[in-house]
């Protein structure tokens, strides 16, 4: 009887301890001073393994909310993990989620312009190859309107910004290879 209450006991610790592997959550306030707009960002973590979790960034303001998903490991490295890659550490998850939710606050007046003829915005430039998920009249009006805009990272090799406008939070440019 007594060994059948620690074999029992000793599988519970083990689900315990898979399950809570890695939960993890890092919130931080932005304010504008130019403006009364704030957002929260909360990212989290979740998985079994921190190498295999999934994470998710929730850029909140009012009532409105945006949210990126991915994993730790499309993050950090880029595609899936393989069974050759080392473990990886909580403390090392919750200093990227802190690191994520460090993002470029700023104004839709400081994007760079879409000039007329321009396939993208900032070509005309010689930027990046940024794209806009909307038109370049709208694009141009909402920079025109200088909104509370974050810009966060959207993978290894990819930024994603979106504006704040009142109870709608929407991305405007984003830029991947």
């Amino acid at each position: 009887m007594l060994l059948a209450a620690l074999a029992l006991s000793a599988c519970g610790q083990r689900q315990e301890a898979a399950s809570a592997a890695c939960a993890l959550t890092v919130t931080r306030e932005i304010n504008w001073d130019e403006s009364d707009a704030r957002a929260t960002l909360t990212a989290r973590a979740s998985g079994e393994t921190c190498l295999g979790a999934t994470v998710a960034l929730e850029v909140t303001s009012g009532a409105a909310t945006y949210t990126l998903n991915s994993t730790y490991h499309a993050m950090t490295v880029g595609g899936a993990p393989s069974a050759h890659d080392a473990p990886v550490a909580p403390a090392k998850v919750e200093t990227f989620l802190a690191s994520w939710t460090d993002a470029t606050r700023m104004t839709s007046a400081q994007l760079p312009a879409w000039r007329e003829g321009a396939d993208h915005p900032g070509e005309a430039d010689g930027a990046l190859p940024y794209r806009a998920p909307i038109a370049r009249e709208a694009y141009e009006a909402v920079r025109a309107r200088a909104l509370p805009t974050l810009c966060i990272s959207a993978g290894v090799d990819a930024v994603e910004c979106v504006v704040i406008d009142g109870a709608e939070i929407a991305p405007v440019l984003g830029y991947q290879p």
